[in-house]
């Protein structure tokens, strides 16, 4: 199973949007997609980071657009980055 994905990262001031589209290029659905935000240099969890939506199904040929927002103090001087996990990927 392989989506394809894209993510936008902007920090104004304090805060970082992250803004990640995936697509289902696949005949297979892609099952309870899971998007969760790292530090680049540790692989650490930040958190807290607020979610547009996760947990989600893609059928085959969907896309779909996530924004993530979270906090510059929360990454301990790090670059986010977005890690994507699934059921079946």
């Amino acid at each position: 199973m392989n989506l394809t994905a894209k993510t936008d990262t902007h920090k104004s001031g304090g805060e970082w949007l992250l803004t990640t589209t995936l697509k289902n290029e696949t005949a297979t659905p892609a099952i309870m997609i899971r998007l969760k935000v790292n530090g680049s240099k540790s692989s650490e969890r930040i958190l807290p980071v607020f979610y547009s939506d996760n947990y989600f199904f893609l059928m085959p040929g969907e896309e779909k657009t996530i924004t993530m927002k979270l906090q510059n103090v929360d990454t301990r001087g790090e670059k986010p980055v977005v890690d994507i996990s699934g059921f079946n990927l």
